[in-house]
């Protein structure tokens, strides 16, 4: 395997981790692209859960 090959296989890596990671930590975006839930309140219909 040559030098880049090893980088992009690398840098891909990376990014699929970091992904994985976010996801965990704050839970996927809703489908208009958001992860705040005031945001998904209006545009993916999402209710704020009162506690």
């Amino acid at each position: 395997m040559s030098n880049g090959s090893i980088v992009v296989l690398v840098v891909i890596g990376t990014l699929a981790a970091l992904a994985v990671w976010r996801n965990l930590r704050k839970g996927a975006p809703c489908s208009c692209g958001c992860s705040d839930e005031e945001c998904c309140e209006g545009c993916c219909g999402h209710a704020k859960k009162d506690s």
